[in-house]
């Protein structure tokens, strides 16, 4: 019953907090005009990830009130990184000084625990030593925040499959036993399920990047802590970096592959554009609604692979890598060839 109430109040506040930073920053004028690279033909409201995650860490406070100095420097690197967002929102930063700010918000997290110890794949363990454990860690953080930014480019895309990572983190913790960190996933799906009822198509707010780096940050903490949970009581289990990877496949993908294509190019990848292969979906007239419900069943899928390589041994692993690979690359192809064709028309 108290578990129901959490995630019910997250969602009112969500919704709440969101209708009203809608409503202030379309008073205010703080919108995202329209250009040509935008998704989106009319100004709408910015910065809508302060409701739900002003929500979400009310209903965190609430939870863990006795144990708040345990995650202060992991509340306060979190805020760090939603201010100098928002700050990026209002005005925005040069990449170097947004990434130095990033890198330290990452090493801080490692600091306080949050560390990639190992690179666990199928019938390898790689195993870190301090060094090599920091400059993976941060590099994780940094580049799941710039990703899941990146990606936050059409109506409902970022928050829809967000609510799906979390479910799947939510069950997965469960099943590890670790019933604090599921029910803050829960937590999270249900703040994002308020905001959803702004940003689903046709969106009349955006989480903009104080909402979709942050969130990126989130689920790189939630990815490295499920590879700290212990499995000696669960034989058979797989906690590796792969299965966090798996469910975030969609975008770490598409955002990966894009970039190296316009590396390969010699375009400056760093550089805002509209590449990304569900940008390309829409640059040939495919609705919103349609593509994130392609890419709603896409990251599914990749849960249930996911969760086959935690229950598998080596070859049922190898077998999901294979599968995971093969229908992204399918999917990619697709895309590309209406892509090119509509080019050509």
């Amino acid at each position: 019953m108290k578990i129901f109430l959490f995630v019910l109040n997250s969602f009112l506040i969500s919704t709440l907090l969101c209708l009203l930073v809608k409503k202030v920053c379309y008073k205010v004028g703080f919108l995202d005009i329209p250009n040509k690279r935008s998704s989106h033909i009319k100004p709408t409201a910015l910065s809508g990830g302060i409701g739900f995650l002003t929500s979400f860490f009310m209903i965190l406070v609430v939870i863990f009130w006795g144990e708040l100095n345990l995650y202060s420097w992991i509340f306060l690197s979190i805020f760090c990184l939603a201010g100098i967002s928002l700050f990026d929102d209002v005005r925005p930063l040069s990449s170097s000084i947004r990434f130095a700010l990033q890198i330290l918000v990452a090493s801080i997290l490692y600091f306080e625990g949050f560390a990639l110890k190992s690179i666990d794949i199928p019938g390898l363990i790689i195993p870190l030593d301090a060094g090599l454990s920091l400059i993976a860690t941060v590099f994780f953080i940094l580049s799941l925040i710039n990703i899941y930014n990146f990606m936050d480019g059409i109506d409902g895309y970022a928050a829809g499959t967000g609510i799906c990572f979390c479910l799947f983190f939510s069950a997965a913790f469960y099943a590890f036993g670790d019933t604090n960190s599921s029910l803050v996933c829960l937590v999270l799906a249900s703040t994002l399920c308020g905001f959803l009822v702004f940003n689903f198509p046709k969106a009349s707010l955006f989480m903009g990047d104080v909402g979709s780096a942050t969130l990126g940050c989130i689920f790189a903490i939630l990815s490295i802590k499920f590879t700290q949970l212990p499995i000696s009581s669960i034989k058979g289990y797989s906690n590796s970096i792969v299965v966090p990877m798996i469910v975030l496949g969609v975008f770490i993908l598409d955002a990966s592959t894009t970039l190296l294509i316009r590396a390969y190019k010699k375009e400056k990848f760093w550089k805002p554009h509209r590449s990304h292969f569900y940008q390309k979906l829409n640059r040939i007239n495919w609705t919103h609604k349609k593509i994130i419900s392609i890419e709603y069943l896409h990251t599914l899928f990749n849960c249930l692979i996911a969760f086959i390589w935690i229950l598998g041994d080596f070859q049922i692993q190898v077998l999901c890598i294979l599968i995971f690979v093969i229908v992204f690359l399918l999917k990619f192809s697709y895309i590309q060839k209406k892509f090119n064709k509509k080019e050509l028309v």
